[in-house]
């Protein structure tokens, strides 16, 4: 068991950020923020299409838990993310919603990265 962290997975310019997460984030400084914030949960998604995409594993894997959280204001917001991704029961080739995939209950198949 380990984390896979997806460090630099940055989501610039894109229009759900017009506002600051919060008033203490300063420009350039990385700060904590929380796991279950709105920007953290899609860059986490962001960085498990990623994983996805350059894995050759038949199985599609979702985030289990995000540990830990940064974000840092640069030329749009970075996320600096420690999350556990663990694999789905749907396959590649299925391409459903990553929200409508269970995870492995079997025990030779499951796996957290």
């Amino acid at each position: 068991m380990g984390s896979y962290s997806l460090l630099g997975h940055r989501l610039s310019g894109s229009r759900s950020f017009r506002q600051l997460p919060s008033s203490r984030i300063k420009p350039g400084s990385p700060v904590p923020i929380k796991t279950n914030d709105p920007g953290v949960q899609k860059a986490a998604r962001y960085g498990v299409y990623t994983y996805n995409n350059s894995s050759n594993d038949i199985f599609l894997f979702k985030e289990s838990r995000i540990n830990k959280a940064m974000v840092q204001i640069v030329r749009g917001l970075k996320y600096n993310l420690d999350v556990n991704i663990a694999r789905t029961v749907c396959t590649k080739r299925q391409h459903p919603t990553l929200d409508q995939c269970r995870f492995q209950k079997h025990k030779k198949l499951r796996q957290l990265i």
